[in-house]
């Protein structure tokens, strides 16, 4: 396979954790994967006032030198020359930055750039060593750190990728991420942790404007999270689950946890009747009439809290705080804010 290098070295004054990196990317793919652009939602739903383009995806490695580590890295752009917010958007346990991506290609489609790594945990890599279970704080550290090495290289990225012609807009930023990924934003949201050694950790990141947590875990021993974890959460936060939304045992009451213990102010829990836990996951969704109004109920809540609070557009805030996706989903989805 050809390889494509590009390096470029930037110093990161960041958070504890962050001091220095290498910046150098590799590029992987032997020829980008062009999509087109998406199948309207109807007007029941939330439609932003553009239209949707084709999207391109790359998958690049970068190299961090201060933890010795390549960072698998896929990215999802529009093919089109603007400036763009960027959204990181962090897997499950065991699952690949590279794995089927129809929700970022969503998201893209509507402008904006979504950096995808894969962490230590995916499968991609075998079976995965013990610290980087769900369980162990150096897994929380690793993943963390993962999302801090994708905010210091967005030059080194934007320059990497061989067809995007546009611009990355670092001032408009988002985290999201599903089940351990979820878990992953909230603790660069700020949510705060305690480790086994009775240490308090915080992994807050104070350059994304918002975050979208679905299926995302409660309080529990493992998750290091307690009623008091939430409340320095001062940004913009979603909370994402549905009423088949279960894993190890916890339901979807455990999932919206944290919207009950979360301050108030630009707080929001979608909650999708019939969604399970990987219909959250960000991959193509299932056919059939349900599946197609959960995946739509999806696409519609996520954009419109992007666009809100990443590029503060009134109409989706006010889409948001309405009742028109409980009406357009005919009750399947219901938005709660406070």
């Amino acid at each position: 396979m050809q390889r494509r290098f590009n390096a470029i070295f930037c110093s990161l004054l960041v958070w504890f954790f962050v001091s220095a990196c290498s910046g150098q990317s590799h590029q992987l793919s032997d020829q980008p994967i062009q999509s087109a652009p998406p199948v309207e939602l109807d007007s029941t739903y939330y439609l932003p006032q553009r239209d949707s383009v084709a999207t391109m995806t790359e998958t690049l490695v970068l190299e961090d030198a201060l933890r010795g580590k390549n960072l698998l890295t896929t990215v999802v752009y529009p093919t089109t020359a603007a400036s763009f917010p960027v959204i990181v958007s962090s897997h499950g346990f065991l699952g690949s930055g590279s794995a089927p991506r129809a929700l970022a290609e969503y998201w893209a489609a509507y402008g904006y750039v979504v950096i995808m790594p894969t962490h230590a945990d995916s499968r991609d890599f075998g079976p995965p060593p013990t610290d980087t279970r769900p369980a162990s704080p150096a897994a929380w550290d690793n993943r963390s750190q993962d999302i801090a090495l994708l905010l210091n290289s967005l030059d080194v990225l934007e320059h990497a990728l061989t067809h995007f012609t546009g611009a990355f807009d670092s001032s408009a930023i988002a985290v999201a991420g599903h089940s351990f990924g979820a878990y992953t934003t909230l603790l660069v949201a700020g949510a705060t942790v305690t480790t086994p050694d009775g240490q308090t950790r915080s992994f807050d990141d104070p350059r994304p404007r918002a975050f979208l947590t679905l299926s995302p875990p409660g309080l529990g021993e493992w998750t290091g999270l307690d009623e008091t974890s939430w409340d320095s959460l001062n940004h913009p936060i979603m909370f994402a689950t549905g009423s088949l939304d279960f894993v190890a045992g916890r339901g979807p009451a455990w999932s919206q946890e944290g919207y009950l213990f979360s301050p108030e102010g630009d707080e929001y829990a979608l909650f999708i009747e019939g969604a399970d836990h990987e219909d959250f996951s960000g991959r193509e969704p299932k056919e059939g009439a349900p599946a197609e109004v959960i995946y739509a109920s999806l696409r519609s809540a996520s954009l419109a809290f992007f666009d809100a609070y990443v590029q503060d557009v009134n109409a989706a805030r006010d889409y948001l705080q309405s009742d028109q996706l409980e009406r357009g989903s005919s009750g399947i989805a219901v938005i709660n804010s406070k």
